[in-house]
């Protein structure tokens, strides 16, 4: 009679040769992931860094309107930025890899969750849940390089709002007034360049609650908010955060949908990108 313990035995070894394989798999996988992302990344040059992050992605599609994913706007826009800058000579983190997409810009949105976060270490992180808070300490862990950050969104509110949101952190909601002053200028070049390149503006402001239920909802559930996580829990000194547009508007909505349209908002954020740190070396 065979004893417990043999069978114990043999039960896993049979588990260890079914898993394995796909276990090494996986790790093939993700150092493929990670050898593109570092080959992908420009060399080091004497600029700022710019910290690029495209919101939501994995899991968290974001707003969808008609099938159309807002992670997947705000992904195929930070792409060709990225491209932009890097081919300028400027040094750039992104903070969301798709592994399918890579760092290719899309004629046709893609629908798909092969988003995950990448760090310092270039290590890729899937976003299997939302993990807003991973998403900050990343953008943290840049602070030796004095960095900037722009994160991309797309908006989905009442339908007759259109065009782009600009915001930067108020120094009323987050008592910071270096923050709002710097971060301020470099939405006024952003929104310059906007005007410049004939691109619908909507708005630019700083971003905060003027109703006191809003407010308390915020402190209550800023895990959920991702703009709050965004300007709360990043200690960099310049940043903002973009709405390309309103999917909810039948404008914005064909307009978002036009790869030429995300590359003129590209080149826009980039423009006003470069004129700032022009400006503010000066």
């Amino acid at each position: 009679m065979i004893s417990l313990k043999k069978v114990l035995v043999l039960a896993t070894a049979i588990i260890s040769l079914v898993l394995l394989p796909n276990e090494i798999n996986k790790e093939k996988s993700n150092k493929k992931y990670l050898s593109e992302i570092q080959e992908s990344q420009p060399v080091k040059r004497d600029y700022d860094l710019f910290i690029l992050d495209p919101g939501h992605g994995g899991i968290d599609s974001g707003a969808t309107q008609k099938r159309v994913r807002e992670d997947e706007i705000n992904y195929d826009v930070v792409v060709r930025l990225n491209r932009i800058l890097t081919d300028k000579g400027y040094l750039v983190h992104q903070t969301v890899y798709d592994s399918t997409t890579k760092f290719e810009p899309q004629e046709k949105l893609r629908r798909g969750n092969d988003e995950g976060l990448v760090d310092k270490e270039k290590n890729f992180l899937p976003l299997t849940k939302r993990m807003l808070y991973e998403r900050a300490e990343i953008i943290n862990s840049f602070s030796d390089k004095n960095p900037l950050l722009v994160s991309v969104h797309t908006n989905s509110t009442r339908e007759e709002v259109s065009g782009t949101s600009i915001y930067y952190p108020s120094q009323i909601i987050y008592d910071k007034k270096e923050w709002e002053d710097n971060s301020k200028k470099l939405a006024i070049e952003i929104e310059k360049s906007f005007e410049k390149n004939k691109i619908p503006l909507y708005s630019m402001g700083f971003l905060g609650f003027e109703f006191p239920l809003e407010r308390i909802r915020d402190i209550i559930r800023d895990d959920e908010n991702f703009k709050i996580v965004i300007f709360k829990k990043t200690n960099l000194e310049t940043k903002i955060l973009i709405e390309c547009g309103n999917l909810k508007n039948p404008d914005d909505f064909l307009r978002l949908k036009d790869p030429k349209e995300r590359q003129k908002i590209a080149d826009a954020i980039a423009e006003g990108l470069i004129n700032y740190t022009n400006n503010s070396k000066i």
